[in-house]
């Protein structure tokens, strides 16, 4: 299977020299005067953008808290705003050693199935 992982590392290597190589040969067919165009036009209205973020933001935080102190669902015509019950969790340490003394409380437990994730590894 290290195979295959390293089959992975490649492939995903090779994806991103691809889309570098894209970009670069897109930028080089950009005339300087459109670049410098491009670069104003970012420069103008990205701290507008930057602005409405930090907006949407603040407000999608106030109407979730909201939501979640009142249990109220908003509905909008593009977006809504619903509430989640409170997940309950254990202290599954605490109650592995009470399993010990008490094991029929085991009947009670559920496992799930294992999953696994790809992570990039840091690079030193």
């Amino acid at each position: 299977m290290i195979e295959k992982l390293k089959q992975y590392e490649e492939l995903v290597t090779n994806r991103d020299l691809l889309s570098s190589r894209k970009a670069e040969l897109i930028a080089a067919v950009i005339p300087a005067e459109v670049k410098a165009e491009i670069d104003a036009i970012e420069a103008e209205l990205d701290p507008e953008i930057e602005e409405m973020d930090e907006k949407i933001a603040a407000l999608a935080k106030e109407l979730k808290n909201y939501v979640a102190s009142t249990g109220e669902k908003l509905v909008g015509d593009r977006y809504q705003v619903i509430f989640t019950k409170p997940r309950k969790s254990w202290d599954n340490k605490a109650l592995e050693g009470y399993a010990v003394a008490h094991p029929e409380i085991l009947a009670f437990q559920k496992v799930g199935k294992p999953g696994a994730s790809i992570r990039a590894r840091g690079r030193s």
